[in-house]
């Protein structure tokens, strides 16, 4: 929370290139993030947005569409909006998978984590034989790792993570919840 900051009133700050958009689902609501991105990956969270609904329900996935409608405003009067959208598809599958494949073409992505440790962060795209929908593989632990390292990086510039003063310390409970915890498996020590 120590890194909160003030960001200018009425547009982006200085630095953000381009913006994506991250949804996760629960059993009860929608999670949007939109993230601003510079160079060499520094990061502005810009906007958390819970989204309180079924997730069965069509209602709630078009609440997500008047959300996704967002845009954003840089120094030099550049409208952005989300340049790429996932979807979390591990909670509610096939109403992410319909509501992905109806808006593919403003790539908007299904993803899927695996914890397979040496995964990249992002696999090749796949395609789901039963649906069509393209979706992407994405190594949860080689994400976490990075995240966690980014946290540690003290120096506004590349790989640092800003926040806004509207994050409060709910968001900042979920994102450092996990930690990273050593297992033996026959004597060898694994990561998890």
């Amino acid at each position: 929370m120590a890194r909160r900051e003030m960001y200018p009133e009425g547009h982006l700050p200085d630095g953000v290139l381009v913006v994506t958009a991250a949804i996760d689902v629960q059993q009860d609501r929608l999670e949007l993030e939109f993230r601003g991105w510079g160079l060499g990956e520094e990061t502005w969270g810009l906007e958390y947005i819970v989204i309180p609904g079924n997730p069965g329900s069509v209602e709630l996935w078009e609440s997500l569409d008047q959300h996704l409608q967002k845009e954003f405003k840089t120094v030099d009067g550049i409208i952005l909006k989300a340049a790429c959208t996932v979807v979390d598809s591990g909670a509610f599958t096939q109403n992410v998978y319909d509501y992905c494949r109806k808006h593919q073409p403003s790539r908007v992505y299904p993803i899927k984590g695996a914890s397979t440790r040496g995964l990249p962060i992002v696999s090749k795209r796949s395609k789901d034989q039963k649906t069509n929908v393209v979706f992407f593989v994405l190594g949860t632990d080689t994400i976490k790792d990075t995240i966690f390292g980014r946290l540690g990086v003290e120096d506004k510039g590349a790989g640092y993570c800003h926040f806004p003063l509207t994050y409060n310390a709910e968001y900042f409970d979920m994102l450092t919840a996990e930690h990273c915890v050593t297992r033996f498996k026959n004597g060898i020590p694994r990561r998890e």
